[in-house]
């Protein structure tokens, strides 16, 4: 009886230890989205209220007749909008460029695309032709490349005909022996002695 006993309490603990650990995690769930909820209600509500104060100083420098330094707030808004814009045109013009010359490259044999743009020059990627949209001529990236190639050859594969299976594939021609019917007992022995050279 007490065995049974002892089961009945186990098995009830087990069970409430895991309703507990269940309630727990749901509980933890729903504070999280509830807590994530009340966060981006808070940066929407921000954001409104930021443009709000905003227009009304606008507004009062408007009224109060400083145009002026209205007029300079607008255009450092401006001159900053247009540095970010530049920026983010010479970063786009830039991941352009070292994507095609890479893809160039590999075509071409490079073993290290990355090490050949850091080895390239300003003159060498100037003479490379971007487009307006950022499309890159083929015709000078591939001059660029061929002349890399010359200046950088430990960069790009060699040009040689590979080893097969370890033997090399040109073909070393062997003196031709004669039938061992058709020698004489002098080319015989020194056949035989150029056999444990």
């Amino acid at each position: 009886m007490d065995t049974e006993n002892q089961k009945d309490l186990v098995d009830q603990s087990t069970k409430a230890s895991s309703n507990v650990d269940t309630k727990s995690d749901s509980v933890a769930y729903e504070s999280y989205q509830k807590a994530l909820h009340q966060k981006k209600k808070v940066q929407t509500e921000n954001a409104e209220l930021m443009a709000e104060l905003k227009a009304l100083r606008e507004e009062k420098m408007q009224r109060d007749g400083k145009l002026e330094e209205l007029s300079h707030t607008y255009k450092a808004e401006r001159d900053k909008f247009e540095s970010e814009l530049k920026k983010t045109k010479q970063q786009y013009a830039w991941n352009s460029l070292t994507s095609s010359i890479k893809a160039e490259a590999d075509k071409h044999g490079c073993l290290n695309s990355d090490l050949l743009i850091k080895a390239l020059d300003d003159e060498d990627l100037n003479r490379i032709n971007v487009g307006d949209n950022f499309s890159i001529e083929n015709e000078s990236l591939t001059s660029v490349i061929a002349d890399s190639k010359k200046k950088l050859p430990m960069l790009f594969k060699s040009s040689s005909i590979p080893a097969a299976n370890g033997t090399p594939n040109a073909k070393i021609e062997k003196p031709k022996m004669k039938d061992i019917k058709d020698m004489t007992d002098d080319e015989i022995r020194e056949a035989y002695k150029n056999s444990y050279k």
